[in-house]
Protein backbone atom coordinates (compact mmCIF):
# COMPACT_ATOMS: atom_id res chain seq x y z
CA UNK A 1 0.00 0.00 0.00
CA UNK A 2 1.80 3.60 -1.04
CA UNK A 3 1.24 6.58 0.97
CA UNK A 4 2.09 10.03 1.00
CA UNK A 5 1.50 10.91 4.64
CA UNK A 6 1.61 9.10 7.97
CA UNK A 7 1.08 9.99 11.31
CA UNK A 8 1.94 8.35 15.06
CA UNK A 9 1.16 9.13 18.69
CA UNK A 10 4.14 9.94 21.36
CA UNK A 11 4.48 10.69 24.42
CA UNK A 12 7.27 12.48 25.40
CA UNK A 13 9.54 10.70 28.36
CA UNK A 14 11.74 12.06 31.28
CA UNK A 15 14.78 11.76 29.84
CA UNK A 16 13.76 14.46 26.56
CA UNK A 17 12.73 17.07 29.13
CA UNK A 18 14.79 20.20 28.91
CA UNK A 19 14.14 22.30 32.11
CA UNK A 20 10.04 22.57 31.33
CA UNK A 21 9.84 21.30 28.30
CA UNK A 22 10.59 19.08 25.51
CA UNK A 23 14.33 18.89 24.48
CA UNK A 24 14.78 20.89 20.72
CA UNK A 25 16.75 18.05 19.54
CA UNK A 26 14.13 15.55 20.80
CA UNK A 27 12.26 16.58 17.51
CA UNK A 28 14.54 15.06 15.16
CA UNK A 29 14.22 11.52 16.51
CA UNK A 30 10.47 11.75 16.60
CA UNK A 31 11.26 12.40 13.49
CA UNK A 32 12.91 9.47 12.59
CA UNK A 33 10.24 7.70 14.61
CA UNK A 34 7.79 9.02 12.27
CA UNK A 35 9.17 8.11 8.78
CA UNK A 36 10.37 4.58 9.98
CA UNK A 37 6.63 4.03 10.87
CA UNK A 38 5.52 5.26 7.77
CA UNK A 39 7.79 2.99 5.83
CA UNK A 40 6.37 0.30 7.99
CA UNK A 41 3.05 1.66 7.26
CA UNK A 42 3.52 1.35 3.54
CA UNK A 43 5.17 -2.34 3.64
CA UNK A 44 9.07 -1.26 3.82
CA UNK A 45 10.42 -1.19 6.38
CA UNK A 46 13.98 -0.53 7.24
CA UNK A 47 15.19 -3.89 6.89
CA UNK A 48 13.71 -4.28 3.48
CA UNK A 49 16.56 -1.49 2.61
CA UNK A 50 19.61 -3.05 4.79
CA UNK A 51 19.19 -6.68 2.64
CA UNK A 52 19.95 -4.73 -0.39
CA UNK A 53 22.88 -3.34 1.58
CA UNK A 54 21.28 0.38 0.86
CA UNK A 55 21.01 3.03 3.54
CA UNK A 56 19.09 6.32 3.11
CA UNK A 57 21.21 8.75 4.76
CA UNK A 58 20.32 12.07 5.67
CA UNK A 59 22.21 15.11 4.22
CA UNK A 60 20.09 17.93 5.91
CA UNK A 61 18.04 18.62 8.71
CA UNK A 62 15.97 21.44 10.02
CA UNK A 63 13.00 22.42 12.48
CA UNK A 64 10.87 25.51 13.14
CA UNK A 65 9.91 26.01 17.01
CA UNK A 66 6.87 27.90 16.79
CA UNK A 67 5.92 27.24 20.71
CA UNK A 68 7.51 24.88 23.51
CA UNK A 69 6.32 21.90 24.00
CA UNK A 70 5.36 20.73 27.53
CA UNK A 71 6.62 18.30 29.29
CA UNK A 72 4.35 15.32 29.49
CA UNK A 73 2.82 16.07 26.44
CA UNK A 74 1.07 13.59 24.45
CA UNK A 75 2.41 14.54 20.72
CA UNK A 76 0.97 13.67 16.94
CA UNK A 77 4.01 13.48 14.73
CA UNK A 78 3.14 13.77 10.58
CA UNK A 79 5.41 12.65 8.55
CA UNK A 80 4.97 13.66 4.78
CA UNK A 81 7.13 12.41 1.55
CA UNK A 82 7.84 15.66 -0.03
CA UNK A 83 9.36 15.03 -3.31
CA UNK A 84 11.09 11.84 -4.15
CA UNK A 85 13.87 11.32 -7.37
CA UNK A 86 16.37 9.04 -8.76
CA UNK A 87 18.26 9.05 -5.79
CA UNK A 88 17.32 11.23 -3.46
CA UNK A 89 13.85 12.20 -1.34
CA UNK A 90 12.64 14.55 1.21
CA UNK A 91 10.62 14.36 4.12
CA UNK A 92 8.61 17.07 5.93
CA UNK A 93 7.26 16.92 9.37
CA UNK A 94 4.48 18.96 11.83
CA UNK A 95 4.20 17.97 15.35
CA UNK A 96 0.60 18.31 16.67
CA UNK A 97 -0.27 18.69 20.88
CA UNK A 98 -2.89 17.84 22.22
CA UNK A 99 -6.53 19.42 20.00
CA UNK A 100 -4.48 22.01 18.10
CA UNK A 101 -4.87 22.80 14.71
CA UNK A 102 -1.84 24.58 14.03
CA UNK A 103 1.67 22.31 14.33
CA UNK A 104 4.09 23.47 17.67
CA UNK A 105 7.21 22.39 15.57
CA UNK A 106 8.00 22.11 11.49
CA UNK A 107 11.13 20.25 9.83
CA UNK A 108 12.40 18.59 7.48
CA UNK A 109 15.11 15.89 6.26
CA UNK A 110 16.66 15.39 3.02
CA UNK A 111 18.02 11.50 2.01
CA UNK A 112 20.27 10.53 -0.36
CA UNK A 113 20.19 6.42 -1.20
CA UNK A 114 23.53 5.32 -0.88
CA UNK A 115 25.35 1.81 -0.26
CA UNK A 116 27.07 0.50 2.73
CA UNK A 117 30.36 2.11 1.65
CA UNK A 118 28.65 5.68 1.26
CA UNK A 119 28.46 5.48 -2.76
CA UNK A 120 25.40 7.04 -3.94
CA UNK A 121 23.09 4.87 -5.72
CA UNK A 122 19.34 4.64 -6.91
CA UNK A 123 16.17 4.19 -5.00
CA UNK A 124 14.68 0.60 -4.92
CA UNK A 125 11.90 0.53 -7.10
CA UNK A 126 10.19 -0.83 -3.91
CA UNK A 127 10.84 2.32 -2.33
CA UNK A 128 9.16 4.61 -5.25
CA UNK A 129 6.31 1.81 -5.19
CA UNK A 130 5.97 2.73 -1.53
CA UNK A 131 5.59 5.71 -1.22
CA UNK A 132 3.63 8.86 -3.44
CA UNK A 133 5.00 12.26 -2.97
CA UNK A 134 2.62 15.31 -1.91
CA UNK A 135 4.89 17.65 -4.18
CA UNK A 136 4.82 20.55 -1.45
CA UNK A 137 7.86 22.80 -1.40
CA UNK A 138 9.61 22.86 1.48
CA UNK A 139 11.50 25.70 3.10
CA UNK A 140 15.37 25.58 3.78
CA UNK A 141 17.70 28.22 5.19
CA UNK A 142 20.69 29.29 2.84
CA UNK A 143 23.65 27.18 5.27
CA UNK A 144 26.21 29.29 5.46
CA UNK A 145 29.45 28.44 7.25
CA UNK A 146 31.07 30.86 9.74
CA UNK A 147 32.81 34.17 8.18
CA UNK A 148 34.43 34.56 11.54
CA UNK A 149 35.09 32.27 14.20
CA UNK A 150 34.39 33.30 17.55
CA UNK A 151 35.47 30.47 19.67
CA UNK A 152 35.99 26.88 18.64
CA UNK A 153 35.33 23.72 20.91
CA UNK A 154 37.21 19.74 19.99
CA UNK A 155 35.65 16.47 20.60
CA UNK A 156 36.09 12.61 19.71
CA UNK A 157 32.84 10.67 18.09
CA UNK A 158 31.92 8.50 20.83
CA UNK A 159 30.33 4.72 19.86
CA UNK A 160 26.61 5.77 20.92
CA UNK A 161 26.78 8.57 18.99
CA UNK A 162 26.78 6.79 15.60
CA UNK A 163 24.15 4.64 14.05
CA UNK A 164 23.60 1.38 11.84
CA UNK A 165 25.04 2.41 9.13
CA UNK A 166 28.52 3.54 11.43
CA UNK A 167 28.21 7.09 10.91
CA UNK A 168 27.41 9.74 13.10
CA UNK A 169 23.39 10.10 13.48
CA UNK A 170 22.56 13.00 12.12
CA UNK A 171 20.25 14.04 15.50
CA UNK A 172 23.73 14.35 17.41
CA UNK A 173 25.04 16.96 15.07
CA UNK A 174 22.31 19.41 17.36
CA UNK A 175 23.66 17.94 20.74
CA UNK A 176 27.07 18.89 19.47
CA UNK A 177 25.37 22.39 18.24
CA UNK A 178 23.70 22.86 22.25
CA UNK A 179 27.11 21.96 24.25
CA UNK A 180 29.47 24.01 22.08
CA UNK A 181 26.68 27.13 22.92
CA UNK A 182 26.19 26.25 26.32
CA UNK A 183 29.73 25.21 27.64
CA UNK A 184 30.92 28.55 26.35
CA UNK A 185 28.50 30.64 28.05
CA UNK A 186 29.48 28.64 30.96
CA UNK A 187 33.02 29.14 30.44
CA UNK A 188 32.35 33.12 30.17
CA UNK A 189 30.23 33.58 33.14
CA UNK A 190 26.75 33.00 32.15
CA UNK A 191 25.22 30.03 33.98
CA UNK A 192 22.06 28.74 31.73
CA UNK A 193 20.72 26.94 34.67
CA UNK A 194 21.09 29.77 37.00
CA UNK A 195 19.37 31.84 34.23
CA UNK A 196 16.70 29.62 34.16
CA UNK A 197 15.78 29.46 38.19
CA UNK A 198 15.66 33.34 37.63
CA UNK A 199 13.06 33.37 34.85
CA UNK A 200 15.27 34.10 31.82
CA UNK A 201 15.79 31.35 28.96
CA UNK A 202 17.05 31.08 25.55
CA UNK A 203 14.53 28.84 23.67
CA UNK A 204 15.70 27.54 20.60
CA UNK A 205 13.18 28.91 17.73
CA UNK A 206 15.26 27.59 14.45
CA UNK A 207 17.39 24.42 14.26
CA UNK A 208 19.06 22.99 10.61
CA UNK A 209 22.29 21.41 9.80
CA UNK A 210 23.69 20.06 6.03
CA UNK A 211 25.69 16.78 6.45
CA UNK A 212 28.57 17.07 3.33
CA UNK A 213 31.05 14.14 5.08
CA UNK A 214 30.49 11.38 7.40
CA UNK A 215 32.29 11.49 10.91
CA UNK A 216 32.74 7.73 12.49
CA UNK A 217 33.60 6.44 15.77
CA UNK A 218 36.30 7.70 17.55
CA UNK A 219 36.98 10.64 14.46
CA UNK A 220 38.45 14.40 15.99
CA UNK A 221 36.45 16.88 15.67
CA UNK A 222 36.40 20.56 15.81
CA UNK A 223 33.67 22.55 15.96
CA UNK A 224 34.14 26.26 14.74
CA UNK A 225 31.09 29.08 15.81
CA UNK A 226 30.33 32.46 15.04
CA UNK A 227 27.86 34.35 16.72
CA UNK A 228 25.67 37.37 15.68
CA UNK A 229 22.97 39.55 16.54
CA UNK A 230 19.32 38.92 14.65
CA UNK A 231 17.22 41.53 15.09
CA UNK A 232 17.19 42.65 19.06
CA UNK A 233 15.76 39.37 20.16
CA UNK A 234 17.65 36.61 18.71
CA UNK A 235 20.99 35.57 18.70
CA UNK A 236 21.97 33.85 15.86
CA UNK A 237 25.08 30.99 15.57
CA UNK A 238 26.47 29.58 13.09
CA UNK A 239 28.77 26.28 13.00
CA UNK A 240 31.33 24.72 11.26
CA UNK A 241 31.75 20.71 11.95
CA UNK A 242 35.65 19.68 10.68
CA UNK A 243 37.37 16.40 10.68
CA UNK A 244 40.44 17.19 12.47
CA UNK A 245 42.49 14.67 11.21
CA UNK A 246 42.00 15.32 7.73
CA UNK A 247 40.44 19.17 7.62
CA UNK A 248 37.66 18.37 5.86
CA UNK A 249 34.32 20.26 6.52
CA UNK A 250 31.76 17.58 7.52
CA UNK A 251 28.68 19.72 8.09
CA UNK A 252 27.77 23.31 8.68
CA UNK A 253 24.92 24.28 11.26
CA UNK A 254 23.09 27.02 12.16
CA UNK A 255 20.49 27.58 15.39
CA UNK A 256 18.67 30.78 16.37
CA UNK A 257 18.39 31.63 19.64
CA UNK A 258 15.44 33.83 21.44
CA UNK A 259 15.49 35.09 24.79
CA UNK A 260 12.48 35.26 27.30
CA UNK A 261 12.37 36.62 30.51
CA UNK A 262 9.39 35.40 32.78
CA UNK A 263 7.31 34.27 29.59
CA UNK A 264 7.77 37.67 27.61
CA UNK A 265 10.25 37.74 24.18
CA UNK A 266 12.97 40.76 25.75
CA UNK A 267 16.18 42.09 23.74
CA UNK A 268 19.62 40.45 24.01
CA UNK A 269 20.91 40.98 27.44
CA UNK A 270 24.68 42.84 27.09
CA UNK A 271 26.02 39.99 29.18
CA UNK A 272 24.90 37.09 26.94
CA UNK A 273 26.35 39.47 24.09
CA UNK A 274 29.42 39.90 25.32
CA UNK A 275 29.81 36.38 26.51
CA UNK A 276 29.31 35.11 22.41
CA UNK A 277 32.06 37.31 21.63
CA UNK A 278 29.41 39.52 20.00
CA UNK A 279 30.52 43.81 20.30
CA UNK A 280 28.01 45.26 18.02
CA UNK A 281 24.83 45.00 20.60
Amino acid sequence: MSTGRHTCVIRSRLKEISFDHVYFGTLFTWFEVARTEMGRAAGLPYVELEKNRIGSFVTAAGAQYHRPIPAGAKVTVEARMADMGRARCSFAYAVFTGNDESPAVTGYTDHIAADFSGKPTRLPARFAEAFVSTGESIRRPSFEEPARVHWSTDLRVRYEETDAFGVVYNGNYFAWMEAAWSDHLADNGVDVAEAFKKGQTYPVVEASCRLLSPLRYDDPVSIEVESRLEGRTRVALRYRFIAASTGITAGIGQMVHAVVDKGRVVPVPRELAHALGITDS
